[in-house]
């Protein structure tokens, strides 16, 4: 019997910097990981879009925030397994269930069913961190953008489960 375990880290693919592949994990690996988390811009809303369209077997989340509502609702669309948003456009997605995540600047009263997504600025996010385990918030994706800050983030999602589970 043959089970699979999603993996605690999703991999995350820059589309804006070309060649894609020159730095970071090869093609042909991201491809055995299965997930893959992009930041979706106005500029790269066409190459994520034309992404998700060819590669549907992959479970994408895409951090949508910058996007007008119509771009999220292409992205769904396109086949994108979870797409983050600001707090203002939640209730209006909520119907697309954990397909929408809240891409947390602050605590929110209400976390839609895909969870959160907390991009690492220290302290301040530790503390953010902290709100959303209390609320018993799940997921929580925690995501950096400089390689430098890796295991720092690393390590406070490690502290964060712990409380989570240890309380």
């Amino acid at each position: 019997m043959e089970t699979t375990i999603p993996l605690p880290l999703i991999a995350s693919l820059d589309l804006a910097s070309q060649p894609y592949f020159e730095t970071g994990l090869p093609r042909k690996q991201l491809n055995h990981l299965g997930s893959i988390f992009f930041v979706a811009k106005n500029e790269t809303f066409d190459l994520v879009f034309d992404f998700l369209k060819g590669h549907t077997a992959v479970r994408t989340f895409v951090n949508a925030a910058a996007l007008e509502e119509s771009d999220i609702l292409s992205l769904l669309d396109a086949g994108a397994r979870c797409v983050f948003v600001k707090e203002e456009q939640v209730a209006s997605l909520e119907k697309y269930g954990d397909r929408i995540g809240l891409a947390a600047t602050s605590a929110a009263s209400k976390v839609p069913a895909g969870g959160a997504l907390v991009d690492f600025e220290g302290d301040s996010t530790k503390a953010l961190l902290k709100t959303f385990v209390d609320q018993k918030t799940s997921p929580v994706f925690l995501v950096t953008r400089e390689e430098s800050k890796a295991q720092e983030t690393v390590k406070i999602g490690r502290a964060s489960c712990r409380e989570r589970v240890y309380g």
